[in-house]
């Protein structure tokens, strides 16, 4: 309890409404996905076993993931207030897969992709870039609270990738909508003379195949640029090096 209230600052009790929570998910039969973010206050190997003695037991589990976060879109600030060293990443990751896995009757996943991520360094002719790919306009949307439908996830309200109002509009009407459309064709990177892609020689095989995840961009280049490269590619302009553990 001590380690999530330096994460999130929860209030006494919060353990318990999860954990009641998840009891109720179980009993109305919901599958349920757990995914646990390494922090350096969450990554001692004690704390990991003790999560999985609790998570193996949730009936109804399709499976526990054990991540190491990439960089903060929103907060830099808090992300590397709590971030843990490179050092605890990899023994947290490497006892999971070697002590926890092995035992485990549950399906559990590692992913680590950000302590190796290949920045600027995706070939030109390369199909997708190693790592995280973007599905924006492929298969889904998502519906804020308000009712607001966005692209992504990550990217709540941010007004460049609002497609529509599910309060106003239907399903239908929002996925074709002219602002989706745009978007899809990524036209905003045409009329924009200050993103690299602009000019770039191989601008429509990227479009063609989506070699862009925009929340990367975003995180090495500002919000206002997601229309830069992918900060993967080889064209890439430089970026802040805390991207990098």
């Amino acid at each position: 309890m001590a380690a999530l209230k330096k994460i999130i600052h929860c209030g006494d009790g919060y353990i318990e409404r999860i954990k009641r929570g998840a009891e109720l998910l179980q009993a109305h039969g919901f599958k349920i996905e757990i995914d646990t973010i390494l922090t350096k206050y969450n990554c001692e190997q004690g704390q990991l076993l003790a999560l999985y003695h609790y998570i193996k037991d949730i009936s109804n589990l399709r499976y526990w993931e054990v991540r190491v976060p990439e960089m903060s879109l929103y907060n830099r600030e808090t992300f590397s207030a709590v971030k843990a060293s490179r050092q605890q990443l990899e023994e947290a990751t490497r006892y999971v897969r070697e002590e926890i896995i092995p035992q485990a009757k549950i399906t559990i996943y590692v992913s680590d992709e950000a302590l190796t991520e290949a920045f600027r360094e995706g070939g030109s002719k390369a199909l997708n870039f190693r790592g995280g790919s973007c599905g924006i306009l492929q298969n889904r949307m998502f519906v804020l609270p308000d009712g607001k439908a966005t692209l992504c996830e990550q990217l709540y309200w941010h007004p460049d990738f609002i497609i529509g109002d599910l309060t106003q509009q239907t399903f239908e009407e929002v996925w074709n909508s002219e602002k989706a459309k745009k978007i899809f064709n990524a036209e905003h990177a045409l009329r924009r003379q200050e993103s690299p892609c602009t000019a770039c020689k191989i601008y429509d095989f990227c479009k063609e195949h989506r070699r862009k995840c925009v929340v990367k961009v975003m995180k090495a280049y500002g919000m206002e640029n997601w229309d830069f490269p992918d900060p993967r590619c080889q064209y890439a302009p430089d970026f802040a090096t805390d991207l990098r553990y």
